[in-house]
Order: C-alpha cells, then sequence, then structure tokens
C-alpha cells in the first residue's frame, strides 16, 4: 500500500496536479483578503460604488478559478492516462463559458449590493434618484445582463446573436397573440417607472373603482396597495393607462370647506360673525394666505341662514389637519355663541285650522 502510494506520488502529474491546487487555494486566499480590504476601506468612507464592486468580486472570480482550475486537473489526468488526450488544452470554449457565467454573477451582484447599500445607507440623495427609479433600474439591469449573457454564450456556442433575435422575434409574435394581457400589464409599469404618477408609498385614488390606498410594491405585471380596511389588492398595470389616478400624496394643501346654518331671528348677528370668524382665519397660521380663505353669507335656505366658510390648510398630512379643521370648528362655535346667536336645525311649521262642527 506504502509503495502504491510512493510509485503515485512519483508521477509527473500529481506533482503538476498538487502545484496547481496549492496556487489555487494561495490565490483565492489572497485575493480574498485583498477584496475584503478594499470593500471595508470603500464602505467606511461611504463610497457605496466601489465597496459593492469589491465585494461582488470574490464570488464569481472563486468561482472562475476552481472551475477553471478543475478543468485543467481533468486535462493533466487525461494527458496522463490516455496516448491521445480526449480533451484539448488548447480548447478555449470552457473557459470562454466560464468566464460569460463568471461575469454575469458578478454584474448581477455588483448591482444587487450596490442598490442595497444605498437603500441602507438612505444615499437617494447623493445618486439623486428616488426609491422608484432605482428599482426601474434594477429591473432593466437585470433584463440586460441576462440578455448579453445568453447573446454571448450563444456566440461561443457558434449559434450568434442573430439566433437569439429570431427566436426572440418569433416568440414575440407567438406571446403576442396569446399574451397580450401580461405584455400591456409589463408596458404598463414600465410606463409607471419612466412617467412616477405615484411611487411607493403614495396613498392613491382610482376613479370609478371606489379603490383608494397605499402603493405597497410596483411589480412588473401588477401594482398591490393596500386599502383602508388594511387588505391587499393587486390591479394589473395596464388599468392605470385606461382610467384616472388621484395621487393623494402629492397635494400641496388640504381644504377646508363647511356650511353652517344659523336661525333666521339671528339676521342681525350674520354680519358681527362673519366679521370676526374671517379675522380669525385672516390671522391664522396655518392656512395659506395667497389660496382663497372666506367666510361670507351664501343663502336663505328652508329653515336657516347659511355662512359657507372655505379656507386651505398648509398641513398636509391627515392627522394634523384634522387638528386644524376641528380647531376651526370650535373657534366659529365660540363666535357664534358669543354673539347671541344659536345654529339651526331643520324646523317645520305647522298651522291648526280649526274647524266648526255643521
Amino acid at each position: 500500500m506504502t509503495e502504491s502510494i510512493k510509485q503515485l506520488l512519483q508521477k509527473p502529474w500529481v506533482t503538476d496536479l498538487s502545484i496547481l491546487l496549492l496556487f489555487v487555494i494561495v490565490f483565492n486566499l489572497g485575493v480574498k483578503r485583498l477584496l475584503e480590504f478594499l470593500a471595508n476601506h470603500f464602505t467606511h468612507k461611504q463610497q457605496f460604488w466601489r465597496a459593492s464592486f469589491f465585494e461582488a468580486l470574490y464570488p464569481p472570480t472563486c468561482f472562475f478559478v476552481w472551475f477553471y482550475a478543475t478543468f485543467w486537473c481533468i486535462v493533466i489526468i487525461d494527458r496522463s492516462i490516455n496516448n491521445e488526450p480526449i480533451i484539448s488544452p488548447t480548447s478555449i470554449t470552457i473557459p470562454v463559458v466560464l468566464g460569460i457565467i463568471a461575469a454575469g454573477w458578478f454584474f448581477m451582484r455588483w448591482k444587487r449590493l450596490t442598490i442595497q447599500a444605498v437603500t441602507e445607507n438612505n444615499a437617494w440623495e447623493k445618486v439623486r434618484l428616488d426609491p422608484q427609479r432605482i428599482d426601474a433600474i434594477d429591473k432593466i439591469f437585470t433584463l440586460v445582463i441576462l440578455f448579453i449573457v445568453i447573446a454571448l454564450l450563444l456566440e461561443v456556442s457558434g449559434q450568434g446573436v442573430g439566433t437569439l433575435l429570431t427566436i426572440g422575434g418569433i416568440s414575440a409574435a407567438a406571446i403576442g397573440f396569446a399574451a397580450k394581457d401580461l405584455i400591456a400589464n409589463f408596458f404598463g409599469g414600465l410606463l409607471i417607472y419612466i412617467n412616477t404618477p405615484f411611487k411607493t408609498g403614495d396613498f392613491i385614488k382610482i376613479a370609478g373603482k371606489d379603490t383608494m390606498g397605499k402603493v405597497e410594491e410596483i411589480g412588473w405585471y401588477m401594482t398591490r396597495i393596500r386599502d383602508l380596511e388594511k387588505l391587499p389588492i393587486f390591479i394589473p398595470n395596464s388599468m392605470f393607462s385606461q382610467t384616472m389616478v388621484t395621487n393623494l400624496s402629492k397635494r400641496t394643501h388640504r381644504r377646508v370647506f363647511e356650511t353652517v346654518a344659523i336661525r333666521f331671528k339671528d339676521f342681525s348677528c350674520i354680519k358681527a360673525i362673519i366679521a370676526e370668524f374671517q379675522a380669525h382665519l385672516d390671522q391664522h397660521e396655518s392656512l395659506q394666505n395667497d389660496l382663497p380663505r372666506f367666510a361670507a353669507f351664501s343663502a336663505y335656505n328652508n329653515s336657516s341662514l347659511d355662512i359657507k366658510i372655505m379656507a386651505y390648510s398648509n398641513v398636509t398630512s391627515l392627522d394634523g389637519h384634522r387638528v386644524i379643521h376641528q380647531e376651526l370648528l370650535f373657534k366659529l362655535h365660540e363666535i357664534v355663541t358669543k354673539n347671541g346667536a344659536y345654529f339651526a336645525y331643520p324646523t317645520m311649521a305647522v298651522q291648526m285650522v280649526e274647524t266648526r262642527p255643521v
């Protein structure tokens, strides 16, 4: 047994394999330490593009080196066993295929790690892009990388890019008939990313569908929103190009609009109530100066004198607006009662006719 091992170790191809494997191990350890150092260095400097580049580089590099070394190990063993080697060491097909796969894997990792680093460090302002556009770029780059990798693999195999385009053209024609809704939703999602009528986190309302909620995810096929009942609603993207969508999150102000009814017998107090409440509106810090804000006598109603009130608050959040709206209503009640008037309520006058027996 010992003699067999000694004879095996004395063979030249065993020495070649040992040297090759030792080189691969040392190379991988050295490259790993170097790339980790560079990634940490640029992370501390908050240079996310460079940090993610070096962080993404090691696994594809390790993959390529080990598989390429495995290829050469097979070549060495083949040459030592067979008089006529089956595998030619001059063949570049396998190394090129490995290189293409490793490069595609690297670019996918680099893209993902860069977006992850930007997201975790809230660095949207530094790249001057909002999260939705980053998501669109992520999806587009994924498609581009996959297309390039497949095209290069076909080119190496001798098929050429023309084969991919031909297959793509035939497939597009077939899919166009069988899945037009799928294509419509895909381009609908693409248009949402390009035009950005709304983004993730916005509160939207869809006309004619009685649907209102917060956008949670914009996919390529459908968009998920969460309604006021906290139920998930999935809407095909093609619908957004066929109906009107109101983005409630992009409002600049919130409107206060009320109609207040005063009794007819308090007509003499109307002018004082309106003047005092108008002065309160003019002095209110949370109301927009350059937008209409008024209190005005508007109509003689069936059982009341109507005063219309309108103003626009600077606060766009619903909770903040409710506080302002409530404060204005309390102030109006205070002014009405201070002037000796009362709010009207629906009344009906009944005239009793006395009838005499015949």
